[in-house]
Order: structure tokens, then sequence, then C-alpha cells
């Protein structure tokens, strides 16, 4: 059974480097499609967004018409069962929010950077934070007590050159 994985996974990468000259993937198209990807999936409202949450599926970020997520075949099983569609996503659409994080104490600090998220800054018991929706909602489950200083942390670095 081990040779025979063996030789799949040879075989795969043989055939996926193959070519002339270009860059080749070294995938194929069969696993490049099972890997999760970060797709933009239109919403009309937010309890679109609360479903696809429910549901299971990694919603990283939530805006007005569009929710980016990580997806995988059994995501977009799902996503298509509620008749939303799935589309490329731009990297501007990945949005990430600036927040101050409040009543964080040492622990806390490192509970948040487990997390993910990005800290810019620590003052007492307050933490200024660069963040994408997820990490939001993962920090209120744990009762951090968050506000959103600005809704697209570009506009913050656009502004301070």
């Amino acid at each position: 059974m081990f040779k025979k994985k063996f030789f799949l996974l040879f075989f795969t990468l043989l055939v996926g480097c193959r070519g002339g000259g270009g860059e080749q993937s070294a995938t194929t198209p069969q696993l490049e499609s099972t890997m999760p990807q970060i797709k933009k999936i239109a919403i009309t409202n937010k309890a679109e967004a609360d479903s696809l949450i429910n549901l299971g599926v990694e919603v990283i970020v939530v805006e007005d018409t569009y929710v980016a997520a990580r997806v995988d075949s059994q995501a977009t099983a799902k996503i298509q069962s509620l008749n939303l569609k799935l589309e490329p996503i731009k990297e501007a659409e990945l949005v990430q929010r600036l927040v101050q994080i409040t009543a964080v104490d040492t622990a806390g600090r490192q509970e948040l950077a487990d997390l993910g998220i990005d800290i810019w800054e620590v003052r007492q018991d307050t933490v200024i934070a660069q963040v994408f929706d997820k990490h939001i909602r993962q920090a209120e489950a744990r009762e951090y007590r968050i506000e959103i200083l600005e809704k697209n942390v570009l506009n913050v670095v656009k502004k301070s050159k």
C-alpha cells in the first residue's frame, strides 16, 4: 500500500513539474480543487453571513455585499446549498479592521496573539490591533470588549504617509 501511495505521489509530482520551461504547478487540478482557498461569496444581507458561520464555514471578512471565506470542497457544497455564488477574491477585499480591545492583562495579550491578532500597541489594559472579522468573533467569544476604530486598516496606513 505504501509503495502504491509513494508511486502515485512521485508520478503526480513528475507530471506536474514536466513542461516547456514555463512555470508549472507541482499540483494536479484535482489536488488544487481540494485545497482550501479564500473565496468571495456575494451576500444580500448579514443573515446570510451568519448562516454560513452557523454551517461551519470559516468566514474571515464580513462586508455588506460579500464575505471572504476559506473554502474546501465541503464548504463549497454548504455554500451552494444556500444558493450563494463563489467568486475569486481580490487582495483589497480581504479587509482588516483597526480595533481597540480593553481589559486585557498580560495573559490576555498572549491569548489574543495566539488567535492570530496583529497587536500594534499596548497601553496599560488596552490593546490596539489589526484584525479580520473572524478574530473579532473569536475574541468576543472569550468575552473581550472590542471597539472598531477603523473599518479598513488601510485607511489608517494611507493617512500616515
